[in-house]
């Protein structure tokens, strides 16, 4: 914007020319200087902003002390163990693969464990059959065969009676005058 005689400068430019006068160009400060309306106008900006400093510095309380900043020393940790930091952006990655290592490891274990064995163990028909005739003529084990040949019983009939008495005729409680009284 040029300013000829008969134009006055904006307040833009007053305020241009309070804060660095050289910013404006020769003509504009040649006006400025030689105008009283606009020297009038820089002059009542000045002051304006002038009381509002004054105000601003009224409002701020005054430092007593001199702000310090804390050292940049090492806490204990640090200074212990070189960089604590250090070590748990080394561990932490260190942790998470072996503990991937470790589930790979035990899942392809597992794996075999829980397939289907294609080996199918044959028995002879012969075998099985005679097997089958021992047991219908004699169903004990040979640890009890033992025993029952030394209390003398029949394996028949007088072996299942002893296994499992006949109630029928014995009373049915140990209690006297309750349906029979225990003989023993």
């Amino acid at each position: 914007m040029t300013a000829t005689t008969n134009e006055h400068l904006t307040d833009t430019l007053i305020l241009q020319a309070i804060v660095d006068p050289s910013d404006l160009p020769d003509s504009q400060q040649i006006h400025l200087a030689a105008c009283p309306i606009c020297g009038a106008e820089k002059k009542d900006l000045e002051e304006l902003l002038l009381r509002l400093g004054d105000m601003a510095e009224a409002s701020v309380p005054a430092v007593t002390v001199r702000p310090v900043l804390p050292d940049d020393r090492q806490g204990w940790l640090q200074e212990h163990f070189l960089g604590f930091r250090s070590l748990v952006r080394i561990a932490v990655p260190a942790l998470a693969a072996f503990i991937v290592v470790m589930t790979a490891l035990v899942l392809y274990h597992g794996r075999d464990m829980h397939m289907a064995s294609v080996e199918v163990r044959v028995m002879d028909p012969e075998q099985l059959l005679s097997d089958m005739d021992k047991l219908i003529e004699n169903p004990l084990p040979q640890e009890l065969q033992v025993m029952v040949s030394f209390a003398g019983i029949d394996p028949d009939d007088d072996f299942m009676d002893y296994i499992v008495p006949i109630t029928e005729n014995d009373p049915l409680s140990g209690l006297p005058g309750g349906k029979g009284e225990n003989v023993c």
